[in-house]
């Protein structure tokens, strides 16, 4: 890198001077990471030492089906492995939102048995 210093007046250059900036590296830290509805994943990693440099990585998603769990792994610019969990269906957190439809299709099945039930009997007496 040059250090230049140019005339306040007629902007020629005064004078020239090679500087020598030593490198500090990357530091990547901790990747921000990115779902997508279809259960892909992105990890974004930010040099700390240069916000400029940013490398973002697709994950490699496994899947826990007993838990509903959507795992995505990435091998950072630092070669340190980074993992991030989602998890789909009713979570383990308590969150019930799809409690209400869980109910009213056992409400309907529940329902649909008891007629079936209901017709085998009027059969019955049919015969």
């Amino acid at each position: 890198i040059y250090e230049v210093v140019y005339c306040e007046v007629c902007g020629e250059e005064i004078s020239r001077k090679h500087v020598v900036v030593e490198a500090t590296g990357h530091d990547w830290g901790e990747p921000v990471w990115a779902w997508s509805d279809n259960y892909t994943a992105t990890a974004t990693f930010t040099c700390k030492n240069d916000p400029s440099h940013v490398v973002v990585m697709d994950a490699t998603i496994t899947i826990d089906d007993s838990s509903l769990t959507y795992i995505a792994t990435v091998v950072g610019p630092d070669g340190n492995t980074y993992t991030s969990t989602y998890t789909s269906g009713i979570p383990a957190t308590g969150d019930a939102s799809r409690l209400p439809l869980y109910i009213g299709l056992t409400a309907m099945f529940a329902a649909a048995a008891f007629v079936v039930l209901l017709v085998l009997k009027k059969k019955e007496r049919w015969d």
